[in-house]
């Protein structure tokens, strides 16, 4: 492709922890050949964020953008001549902490496709076998049908709308996949013999931010003294945290294992995550729980 004429790249990736992983080692090598400028796309930035894809890059430049699937369809971005597509796409309520990248649907990977050159002649490159292709689905699969449905029984519970099974769901999730989730709330504790909530999880049920029973066993975690486990996965599978904020908290997982002090443990993780919720995602409205003994 001749190196005088504009062709913008967008890399289709799973996640935002993703994005960040790449970014880090895409900006490198842009800043030693000085021709691209790296661009993350993705819903938790600020408007500001998102509209820097839309800027002319210099003459000489190429622009890097790397894209959740929420440019699939919601933006054109003009001068994109190359699109990377890695076939991924991450659940899309943040829910489980458990829940893996999942493969997307043909109809999807035609959708990036038709990203490349939408403006011009473009090309697109995925990053996984034909026969990858082939076993995809034909269209997407709606989430409440594909993931597991704890967190839904335990909202409809707490709103006060009676047997989820009963529910008038817009498109009604699997039959078994409900018996299933009440079946291991009821094993967790979360739910009793009459499939009401108990009043454990009652107190907690702030957790409907988060929308995972993880937080349930938050509880059991800090009366043993592992609190930092919980906070490792929300770090991990919620935002990308540079390496400077993942050796705070290896750090402080030394600290407590030397000084075995909950207290000052928890100190130290509210600050941390703090910081990373006010500095990387200030536009999504979290509630952290504050527990000190």
């Amino acid at each position: 492709y001749p190196p005088e004429e504009r062709g913008d790249l967008l890399v289709f990736l799973s996640g935002v922890a993703e994005i960040g992983a790449v970014q880090e080692a895409a900006q490198v090598y842009a800043a030693h050949t000085q021709r691209w400028i790296v661009l993350p796309l993705h819903s938790t930035l600020s408007v500001g964020e998102q509209d820097k894809v839309f800027d002319v890059p210099p003459p000489g430049v190429r622009k890097c953008i790397l894209a959740t699937n929420i440019a699939e369809t919601s933006v054109t971005i003009d001068g994109v001549r190359f699109v990377l597509d890695s076939g991924e796409a991450s659940p899309a309520s943040g829910g489980s902490l458990l829940l893996p990248p999942f493969w997307i649907s043909r109809a999807s990977a035609e959708q990036r496709k038709g990203r490349a050159g939408r403006t011009g002649p473009g090309v697109c490159y995925r990053l996984y076998a034909e026969s990858d292709y082939d076993a995809f689905s034909p269209y997407p699969v709606p989430e409440i049908q594909r993931v597991a449905l704890d967190a839904l029984v335990l909202q409809v519970k707490s709103m006060g709308l009676g047997d989820p099974r009963t529910f008038p769901f817009l498109e009604p999730p699997p039959a078994a996949s409900l018996e299933t989730a009440v079946r291991y709330l009821r094993e967790q504790g979360a739910l009793d013999e009459a499939e009401e909530l108990t009043i454990c999880i009652s107190l907690v049920y702030i957790y409907y931010v988060y929308n995972d029973i993880l937080l349930y066993m938050l509880i059991h975690l800090y009366i043993v003294y592992l609190l930092w486990i919980y906070d490792i996965l929300l770090f991990t599978q919620y935002m990308y945290i540079p390496s400077i904020y993942t050796t705070y908290t290896m750090i402080s997982y030394c600290i407590y294992s030397i000084y075995i002090s909950l207290v000052y443990i928890l100190h130290i993780y509210n600050f941390i995550l703090l910081y990373a919720l006010y500095t990387y995602i200030p536009s999504m409205h979290i509630f952290h729980i504050y527990i000190y003994s």
